[in-house]
């Protein structure tokens, strides 16, 4: 479900993203503290291929999917309750 009033900034990150996508930093500069995505995907690329993506459920929780070693070692290394999904488990959130 949209929100039926979104703030302004998700109109310009949804033009900005419709092309070659928004690089992080870009993305951070959005208004991003007046933003809150609720079961919303983000991903991340590399070159054009997809590397990583963090499914959010309301801000407090998040999913993170990849198969890059550094990102899942610095994401364990910052969140060390974190634990592996199964494929299962990642299915069942979207």
């Amino acid at each position: 479900m949209l929100d039926e009033q979104p703030h302004p900034a998700f109109a310009q990150m949804m033009k900005a993203s419709a092309d070659t996508g928004i690089p992080t930093l870009q993305l951070l500069t959005m208004d991003a503290p007046y933003l809150q995505a609720i079961d919303g995907d983000f991903e991340g690329y590399a070159d054009n291929e997809l590397v990583l993506t963090l499914r959010e459920f309301d801000s407090s929780s998040w999913d993170v999917r990849t198969a890059d070693t550094w990102v899942l070692n610095e994401i364990q290394r910052h969140y060390p309750d974190t634990r592996p999904m199964t494929s299962d488990e990642w299915h069942s959130t979207n």
